[in-house]
């Protein structure tokens, strides 16, 4: 079984290295490009996607075949 790791906004907040409230800012103004797993609650969000978008990529790059 193949499990992704997944990490909570208090988590992608601190691997990303800002405040949990800069993170939601982000979020709420479109700056952090990363889409959290859709049904999630409480959202999470993919760290592959996730350290694409730290590393210079564009984001969520699950949607891409």
């Amino acid at each position: 079984m193949d499990e992704q790791k997944t990490l909570t906004l208090t988590e992608v907040a601190k691997f990303i290295g800002v405040a949990k409230k800069t993170l939601y800012n982000w979020i709420l103004d479109e700056r952090f490009p990363v889409k959290p797993i859709e049904g999630s609650n409480p959202r999470r969000w993919n760290i592959e996607d996730v350290e694409n978008w730290r590393f210079g990529g564009k984001g969520d790059e699950s949607e891409q075949d």
